[in-house]
């Protein structure tokens, strides 16, 4: 017969067995159950880095200047910064796994502790899934500064005063815009915004294509879109070429479960994270998700808590979402 140091031993080694025998199938199911993880596992967007407290970026933002010449001219010798660096903190979250001396015994033999290792591992991934899902779409920080991950409402602000103020990357984003459009500062650093115009079932078809083309400078368009289960509807409902809302590049999102349209051949997608009356169009070569492979969805040691008869585990994550070029991104909003 187990004493209870031993059973509480098996118990913990089942977890970690368990879980390292399906880490890679959960860190794929994590990324994978919620519409905007989806987009940007789908498209490519996330890339490991071992190690370090910053992640940075090369950010070109200089351009030389040509000039029309006669004999005699001279050309400046005037060196042009072309480049600058962006810099980002790695962020961490956590999920616990707690479980109790009273429900280890409950669970003794090996059917019952598969099923009881089954159930409270897929209810911290399913939690785990949730908040990446969040951080993802979460609330807007002004700096580099703090604990929580950033997302895309840090990378294409909603606010215009959010806009045109604080930093990102470490960089000072624009401190004017007139008409939507970045007119004083590191004005190459920002995002492309449009604001809509009502009604919106009339101009959205309209407003989604003025955006797309300030966006894209037809050379580089934006590759996905995120929006409200709202706009999503009025989309599918009212745009006028019926064709383009269900032909687009098969991008593996309706294969998860997820319901997606297109425009001009671009794939949309919604999220009740989104906020409302809002419409993300972003280009996912130019965002990175990056993670540190050897703390990404990884387990800890189980730590029993003083003075009770529980023990607890966490999957913990260290990673951050960035983009080096915010010109390739663009908002509309109400």
């Amino acid at each position: 017969m187990s004493t209870l140091p031993t059973f509480t031993r098996v118990i913990d080694q089942a977890f970690t067995d368990t879980f390292f025998d399906i880490q890679s199938e959960v860190t794929d199911q994590i990324l994978l159950q919620t519409p905007v993880a989806a987009v940007l596992k789908m498209s490519g967007c996330f890339k490991p880095k071992v190690g370090g407290k910053l992640i940075s970026r090369t950010v070109g933002y200089g351009v030389k200047t040509a000039i029309d010449l006669e004999l005699g001219d001279t050309l400046t010798s005037a060196q042009t910064e072309l480049d600058t660096e962006a810099f980002w903190t790695f962020k961490k979250f956590g999920v616990a796994i707690q479980r109790d001396t009273f429900t280890d015994r409950e669970n003794q033999g090996d059917d019952a502790i598969k099923d009881y290792v089954q159930r409270q591992m897929e209810a911290a991934v399913d939690a785990a899934g949730q908040r990446f899902e969040a951080l993802l779409l979460g609330a807007y920080k002004a700096l580099e500064t703090g604990k929580t991950m950033q997302g895309l409402n840090d990378m294409i602000p909603l606010g215009t005063a959010d806009r045109s103020t604080n930093q990102y990357g470490g960089l000072a984003r624009p401190t004017t815009f007139a008409n939507d459009l970045p007119t004083v500062g590191n004005t190459w650093w920002s995002p492309r915004y449009l604001q809509f115009v009502a009604p919106v079932e009339v101009n959205l078809e309209t407003n989604m294509r003025a955006l797309y083309n300030s966006i894209s400078e037809n050379t580089a368009p934006p590759d996905q879109i995120i929006t409200t289960k709202a706009l999503f509807e009025i989309y599918e409902e009212f745009a006028s070429e019926r064709s383009q809302i269900v032909m687009g590049k098969d991008t593996g999102l309706a294969n998860l479960g997820f319901d997606e349209l297109f425009f001009k051949g671009k794939s949309i997608t919604w999220s009740p994270n989104m906020t409302a009356g809002n419409m993300l169009m972003i280009n996912t070569a130019f965002i990175d998700v990056v993670y540190d492979p050897t703390l990404w969805f990884s387990m800890g040691d189980w730590v029993p808590e003083i003075g009770t008869e529980r023990r607890q585990a966490s999957l913990l994550c260290a990673g951050n979402l960035i983009s080096d070029q915010l010109r390739r991104h663009g908002r509309l909003y109400t």
